[in-house]
């Protein structure tokens, strides 16, 4: 599918209803392909799909293919991303990260999933012993954190 089909079928897994902050809608979406101005297009897209309730990972999937079209690098491995939230599941946190004399991380945690931490959130082995899990940390909004 070219560029424009993909912007313009992921437009319609919007509701017209939802808009931005800024009171952009799908609608400015719309009036942006026509314009040819895809890479606009595809960042409101994921503004609105960020501000209202989730899409279904085949808007995320479709952005991601979008965005490599694009040559997005770093907005096709997000939109991925999201996809794979929505089919695998997610818990979303808030970090808080202590002072640096307090901590004993010396380098920035890479912000696109390549860190893939262990999370005791609470599960146990079949033999009722503490278990952790493997979850890969995306830091939304900076490149590194």
């Amino acid at each position: 599918m070219d560029l424009p089909a993909l912007l313009g079928s992921a437009s319609l897994l919007v509701p017209e209803e939802d808009a931005t902050e800024n009171d952009l809608t799908v609608r400015d979406v719309w009036e942006l392909l026509v314009g040819d101005d895809w890479e606009a297009a595809l960042h409101l897209l994921e503004e609105l799909a960020a501000e209202a309730g989730p899409p279904p990972a085949e808007f995320w999937g479709r952005l991601g293919e979008a965005a490599e079209q694009y040559g997005l690098g770093r907005s096709a491995a997000w939109c991925h991303w999201r996809s794979a939230e929505l089919r695998n599941g997610m818990v979303r946190a808030r970090l808080t990260l202590r002072p640096a004399g307090e901590a004993r991380r010396t380098t920035p945690v890479p912000g696109a999933g390549a860190l893939r931490p262990l999370w005791d959130i609470g599960g146990r082995s079949p033999a009722g012993d503490r278990a952790v899990s493997i979850a890969a940390l995306w830091v939304e909004g900076l490149p590194r954190l």
